[in-house]
């Protein structure tokens, strides 16, 4: 997989050359939320001349589908791993090349495979599934921003409004650690808080990942 690189992760980070996820068989597919039943109609307003109103406030982008651990692997062989939130889901028509996907253009390669978009998921077995992920950031009791990740001082992850400042790419499925479950945060907005034995259970994935 080609190196995706980020602005804001270690320099000259690689996507790591990682096996497939261990989920179960019967994992949900991982995107978009699916679509809820038809909601009843409502009545229909009478016609006219619509009512000035104040312009409202852009409202915060909530998570569209599942979160997840994505794995990462820095020049000097460290291991660490970042969370994001899938927004598009994809599966290529032929087989990903693990090693082009890993590799330093691997987000060339990726963005050039031809594919199918699938509204309703993708299984992360799927050795074929590409996503377009919204990453989290680390932040600290007081919602403040960390530089980096597996921070110690971190209590919580805030999804970024502008991607962090990075380029919106694919990601292959080779990367995907495992799904999570984040929590809202009850004060700090588009912040969530991931538990203990998720945040376990990712740590040691990744440390056997390679």
């Amino acid at each position: 997989m080609t190196v995706i690189s980020f602005s804001h992760l270690a320099p000259n980070a690689r996507w790591p050359q990682v096996g497939l996820c261990q989920c179960s068989a019967t994992c949900a597919p991982l995107g978009p939320v699916h679509p809820s039943a038809p909601c009843t109609p409502r009545p229909r307003a009478p016609l006219g001349p619509a009512r000035p109103s104040a312009p409202r406030a852009p409202r915060p982008r909530a998570p569209l589908g599942p979160d997840v651990a994505v794995a990462f692997t820095g020049s000097n062989g460290e291991k660490w791993f970042c969370l994001g939130n899938i927004e598009e889901t994809t599966v290529a028509t032929a087989a990903v090349d693990e090693r082009r996907a890993c590799s330093d253009r691997g987000a060339d390669y990726l963005r050039s495979l031809n594919k199918v978009y699938k509204r309703d998921g993708v299984y992360i077995q799927d050795q074929k599934g590409l996503f377009v992920l919204r990453w989290y950031k680390e932040v600290g009791t007081d919602g403040a921003e960390l530089s980096g990740y597996q921070n110690k001082e971190c209590k919580a992850y805030k999804l970024m409004r502008n991607n962090d400042g990075v380029a919106f790419r694919y990601t292959s499925q080779v990367q995907i650690i495992s799904k999570v479950i984040l929590k809202r945060h009850r004060d700090q907005a588009m912040t969530f808080t991931l538990n203990a034995s998720d945040k376990k259970m990712v740590g040691t994935k990744r440390k056997h990942m390679d």
